[in-house]
C-alpha cells in the first residue's frame, strides 16, 4: 500500500512512518523541517519538505496514494490554534 504522511517528523506521524514501513508498505512523509528528520534512509520512504496549509502541496504528495493519514499537531499546549483545521481543509482539497 502507498500511504501519505502528513505531520510525519512529529512523535505521531514518526510512529506512523516507522510502523508502516516495518508493515511493507511505501511511504511519502511531508515534513515542514527536514532537518527534524531523524529516522534510517529506506528506499520505500519518500521524504517530501512543504507547507502542510499549501492545497498544491497537499496536492502533490497524496498523488498516487492509497491511503492519507494526517499526524499534524502543535507544540503549543493550551493555546488556541487552528494548524489541525487549517491542514486538515488543505489536505482535503489537495485529495479533491
Amino acid at each position: 500500500m502507498r500511504l501519505t504522511v502528513f505531520g510525519a517528523s512529529g512523535r505521531v506521524g514518526r510512529q506512523v512512518v516507522i510502523d508502516a514501513l516495518a508493515g511493507g508498505h511505501e511511504v511519502r512523509a511531508l515534513v515542514r523541517d527536514a532537518r527534524a528528520w531523524s529516522l534510517p534512509a529506506s528506499d520505500r520512504l519518500h521524504v517530501v519538505t512543504g507547507d502542510v496549509l499549501d492545497p498544491i502541496v497537499a496536492e502533490h504528495v497524496v498523488r498516487g496514494a492509497d491511503a492519507v493519514v494526517s499526524a499534524v499537531g502543535s507544540p503549543v499546549i493550551d493555546q488556541p490554534v487552528t494548524i489541525r483545521t487549517d491542514a486538515a481543509r488543505a489536505i482535503v482539497a489537495g485529495m479533491d
